[in-house]
């Protein structure tokens, strides 16, 4: 039997087990910092950010993460989408997490 074949056929049968509760390979739940707040942001043109309809212009460091926890280019966002969002100390942008269904159905411990 071919090694592709063998390593396949193991991965084939480990990946139920990764999705598995309390498995190490299952998604960890993100820590957002306490000052993170929801919304709702529409795709960045240029260097400014749209979060709930209210314009803000993005810090030179913007990060925006994605929901596997990646960073990705603003240009390649498509459609509204809901995050989680910080400002930096000059009031812009500068930290964006976009949230999974499950981080969406959290409640604010704020509101």
């Amino acid at each position: 039997m071919p090694i592709y074949a063998l390593v396949l056929a193991l991965f084939c049968l480990a990946s139920p087990l990764a999705s598995a509760q309390g498995s190490p390979l299952a998604p960890m739940a993100r820590p957002f910092p306490a000052g993170a707040t929801k919304g709702v942001l529409t795709p960045p043109v240029g260097l400014q950010v749209q979060i709930d309809g209210k314009i803000y212009n993005a810090a030179s460091g913007l990060q925006i993460r994605n929901t596997r926890n990646l960073i990705v280019m603003p240009n390649t966002l498509l459609g509204e989408m809901p995050i989680r969002y910080q400002f930096d100390q000059t009031g812009k942008v500068w930290r964006i997490w976009i949230l999974t269904p499950a981080e969406q159905a959290v409640i604010d411990p704020k509101k």
